[in-house]
């Protein structure tokens, strides 16, 4: 079902740094997914439309080339902008997160179980005439470097996508990465970006 929590509104200095979702497949086990169900995985991250009430739990392995360490976020193969949590990972964000945001469960053997967490919030928030970025040949944004940011429309937005980007960056703020750290919870780099708010 849809994760309803009590959501937070942070103030000025709350959400003055956001940063790019990307688990540290450098030093935690990734999973990976049968590639039959590739279309299943691409178009989630692209969707906005609630998944849980039709969904059927997927199967997802190891890879036993990865570190041996497993954290609470593990690398999703070619698909790390899709997040993957632990039952411990979705237990805290369950108790915070509200809105537009779902668990869909996957599983690995009898036991081993993790939730793909579905966010179903794209915020149109960039000014790209005052954001620099890279382009493809044909106008599109490959990738943005300096961002300028309509601060009340990501405002009690902890965790979101940008439209924009090519494979819509998933996109979460201090009071997210805060709820990680102070959990305890393992598997995340936090890149911070640079941000001109508007």
């Amino acid at each position: 079902m849809e994760r309803s929590l009590e959501q937070g509104h942070p103030n000025s200095a709350d959400a003055a740094e956001l940063f790019l979702y990307r688990p540290d497949a450098n030093r935690f086990a990734g999973i990976g997914i049968d590639g039959e169900f590739d279309d299943v995985i691409g178009r989630i991250h692209k969707s906005d439309v609630p998944l849980l009430p039709t969904w059927r739990p997927i199967p997802f392995h190891w890879f036993s080339d990865n570190q041996p360490t497993r954290g609470d976020f593990p690398s999703l193969s070619n698909y790390w902008v899709v997040p993957v949590m632990s039952e411990s990972a979705e237990t805290i964000l369950n108790s915070r997160l509200h809105g537009r945001y779902e668990a869909l469960p996957i599983y690995g053997g009898s036991t081993d179980r993790l939730s793909i967490l579905h966010v179903m919030e794209t915020v149109d928030c960039l000014d790209l005439e005052k954001s620099e970025v890279e382009r493809y040949s044909d106008g599109g944004v490959m990738r943005v470097l300096r961002y300028a940011v309509r601060r009340e429309e990501v405002e009690g937005r902890h965790v979101f996508k940008l439209p924009q980007e090519h494979g819509r960056a998933l996109i979460i703020d201090q009071v997210f990465k805060d709820w990680i750290t102070d959990a305890g919870l393992t598997g995340l780099t936090f890149r911070k970006l640079a941000v001109q708010w508007l």
